[in-house]
């Protein structure tokens, strides 16, 4: 109605009262995501990447990208250039993450920018994503897209007890593994998951320990 994104994002943060925070878009360009898989399938829409319909889910994605290639939104470059710390994820790795890294000028800034950049890996697999994926598979895919390396990545370590309504036979393969060769310094390994029976993220715990990044920066 408006014909202008920007508005639009002004009307959006009013209406809903957000006073300290802002919800900004990697790119007000009209663009559509696309996925090659591996036999050179391309997938059209964020739509059938993240829920497998009319492909074979089992197949593996080789690249994604937009089309048409569209600049990112300036506001979105500022931020990440002014960042103390950028968190990427917990979320869909190829329909959801990496896809914010895709417009032309976030791949540079992220390579510029002097925040710390943290990886939130996700606990589970997605099937027609990152089926058999590990935590060094979800960080190497990270890097690939954002040109340079993460400084550290978050994991979750604990399943037992915490889980109701999914056995172990449900969990089994779902869990994405933990590699043994994993670098200490810059994977970091913690209790993430909520005291409920969904396999979700506490948001208070991931918050907490990327406050502990900041505050090791600062007695740097």
């Amino acid at each position: 109605v408006l014909k202008d994104y920007e508005k639009v994002l002004e009307i959006a943060h009013d209406f809903l009262e957000i006073k300290y925070h802002e919800a900004i878009p990697a790119t007000i360009g009209k663009t559509n995501l696309y996925a090659m898989l591996e036999n050179g399938e391309i997938i059209v829409g964020e739509d059938e990447i993240d829920v497998p319909k009319k492909h074979n889910g089992d197949l593996k994605i080789s690249e994604i990208y937009l089309k048409p290639r569209v600049n990112a939104y300036y506001r979105a470059l500022k931020v990440i250039k002014e960042a103390d710390l950028i968190s990427i994820g917990p979320g869909d790795l190829y329909s959801s993450l990496i896809p914010c890294f895709l417009p032309i000028g976030i791949k540079e800034e992220m390579q510029k920018t002097k925040a710390e950049k943290v990886f939130i890996c996700p606990p589970l697999i997605k099937y027609g994503e990152t089926k058999g994926f590990s935590v060094l598979d979800f960080s190497n895919e990270i890097e690939r897209y954002i040109g340079c390396s993460l400084d550290f990545v978050f994991y979750n370590i604990n399943f037992k007890n915490r889980i109701n309504r999914h056995n172990e036979k449900s969990l089994d393969g779902n869990i994405v593994k933990i590699n043994g060769d994993l670098n200490p310094n810059k994977f970091l390994g913690y209790d993430l998951l909520n005291e409920d029976d969904e396999i979700a993220y506490d948001s208070d715990r991931v918050a907490e320990n990327l406050v502990k990044i900041l505050e090791l920066e600062e007695i740097r």
